[in-house]
């Protein structure tokens, strides 16, 4: 029987929509590994790259294990988080995505209002002493939100006043409040995977190309009249005219990601990581990979990010709940998209956008709530079915988040009448 649950006791299938326990599966095994193996590249690579700066510098103590030791740490504490978000029951966060939307928007106007520019921009506030980007926070809250609306309302979205309108107000403020900081990178990954959520989770492609072509104009107008975007469009299209100024960190980082060849100069013997390359352990970590292993190096990294969104693909496709089918959906696009905006800048193929490298670039918050989220992904592949799901288990009045299943008795007329309370066991 299909989505039936099976009684424990008497080994035989319970009625659809019960509230029954259903074992957790084990997480998704691919998952997991690729996870690992992208935090450990990373981690190396964020030494080998960052061992020199760290040496000289007085920030660091003259310490070359310096970032090493931080982001060990930060693995730590994201290993943490994603555990917790493989325990928490993704069906139970739902309920949450609203109030955390709004505070991600809270702090993004905190970031504007108390922040200090660091290269130009207002990106990172101090939380109890540490440095935490908010933008980070509201990605990963919208898709959370994008999935609990479009499950709801998922009758309705195809109607452009009642349901795929009000689905752009979050998407808006989010948006806007991200490229006021600011921070085009970010805000074309959240704008392209709630595109993305919006179409799977039933709009009218009419609708979701015209979001597409007006957010795609807008972002064209704000390039041409901010001066901050507009030169760095001129530094994409000849990075050359300015080479010691705004040109500079591109060139150096193409020289060192083509330098590297097919094999690569040999791990530990990256020129460009000897204070030519900035960013050369966050943003263009990339490039110091390349320059080091060459292609050997830089396609399996490729192929990993592609890997790790094809099974968020795939656990979606196998979860039998509309909430959790689009959440992990734009858990992954959300991830491979950051990976696709990164290795696009460092080849020169995008503009700088200064979108880090998930799970490879050195970072604090950004990390953690990746693997936050990536918890989240690992859960839904454990519950692919709840214990609730009907086929329409989405509507309004068979979400039993906080309630009970009311079951009529088998049997005639009189057993019919009555109803037993079957308690709900995921709370």
């Amino acid at each position: 029987m299909k989505n039936s649950a099976y009684n424990r006791r008497t080994g035989r299938p319970e009625p659809v929509g019960s509230t029954s326990p259903v074992p957790a599966k084990a997480p998704d095994g691919w998952l997991i590994g690729i996870v690992v193996t992208l935090l450990i590249i990373g981690t190396l690579a964020i030494f080998d790259a960052s061992y020199v700066k760290a040496g000289e510098s007085r920030y660091a103590g003259h310490d070359s294990f310096f970032f090493l030791r931080k982001q060990v740490q930060w693995v730590a504490i994201g290993a943490v988080a994603f555990f917790a978000g493989m325990h928490a029951g993704y069906w139970r966060l739902r309920r949450f995505a609203p109030t955390a939307l709004l505070i991600s928007c809270a702090l993004l106007l905190g970031v504007l209002a108390f922040s200090h520019p660091v290269s130009g921009a207002k990106r990172w506030i101090d939380i109890f002493g540490q440095r935490i980007q908010p933008s980070e926070i509201a990605k990963i809250a919208l898709v959370f939100y994008l999935a609990h609306y479009l499950s709801v309302n998922r009758r309705r979205i195809h109607l452009f006043q009642e349901g795929f309108l009000p689905a752009l107000l979050p998407v808006g403020i989010v948006a806007f409040l991200i490229l006021a900081e600011p921070d085009m990178g970010t805000t074309l990954a959240t704008c392209g995977v709630a595109v993305a959520l919006l179409f799977a989770g039933g709009a009218k492609p009419k609708h979701v190309l015209g979001l597409f072509a007006l957010a795609a104009a807008g972002v064209f107008l704000l390039s041409i009249k901010d001066h901050y975007k507009l030169q760095r469009l001129l530094t994409f299209m000849d990075p050359f005219k300015d080479p010691d100024g705004a040109g500079y960190q591109v060139i150096q980082g193409i020289s060192a990601l083509g330098s590297g060849g097919w094999f690569g100069r040999g791990i530990g013997e990256s020129i460009a990581k000897w204070n030519y390359l900035p960013a050369e352990h966050t943003d263009f970590i990339f490039a110091i990979i390349g320059e080091e292993l060459g292609l050997k190096g830089t396609i399996p990294i490729v192929l990993l990010f592609l890997a790790l969104v094809r099974r968020g693909f795939i656990i979606a496709n196998k979860c039998q709940n509309t909430f959790g089918s689009l959440l992990a959906m734009g858990i992954s696009l959300t991830i491979g998209l950051q990976a696709a905006l990164n290795i696009g800048v460092v080849s020169t193929l995008l503009p700088a956008t200064g979108v880090p490298l998930p799970l490879i670039s050195f970072g604090g918050s950004s990390l953690v709530l990746t693997l936050f989220a990536l918890g989240v992904l690992a859960d839904i592949s454990r519950r692919p079915v709840l214990p609730w799901d009907n086929g329409d288990n989405d509507s309004r009045s068979n979400r039993r988040w906080d309630r009970g299943a009311y079951l009529p008795g088998a049997g005639d007329r009189r057993s019919a009448r009555k109803t037993r309370r079957v308690p709900t066991v995921y709370r």
